[in-house]
């Protein structure tokens, strides 16, 4: 949720990230989070289109439809995967299943996908 985002915001400011793509990108979560948006990949581009760099020549201007591409295939390289909440939470099962099975046989292989789960 945009909360765990809002808290990284409000530890880091926009000034201690250098690289300016990555610094935008940081701004336009700034900005949804303070909207109280998920920062999902589709709707920090959807905002990208709107709030240009503070740092671009005319910041008060939309960015063009230039920099709005180079925006997001930046972001398709930050985001390789995307993840829904489901699948994260399926995730996180699953490694912990593997850990609750590592722990009663330490030294045996992975489990099987297959295998029961006690958690």
């Amino acid at each position: 949720p945009y909360t765990r985002a809002r808290t990284f915001c409000d530890l880091i400011p926009d000034t201690a990230i250098w690289r300016p793509m990555n610094r935008w990108v940081y701004e336009i979560i700034r900005r949804v989070t303070d909207a109280r948006r998920d920062p999902d990949p589709v709707t920090v581009l959807a905002y990208g289109r709107q709030h240009a760099a503070t740092q671009s020549l005319d910041p008060t201007r939309p960015p063009t439809a230039g920099q709005h591409h180079r925006l997001a295939l930046h972001l398709a390289a930050l985001y390789p995967h995307p993840v829904s909440a489901a699948a994260a939470a399926n995730q996180q099962t699953h490694w912990r299943c593997t850990l609750v099975n590592r722990r009663k046989e330490p030294w045996s292989s992975p489990p099987p996908k297959s295998r029961p789960c006690s958690v």
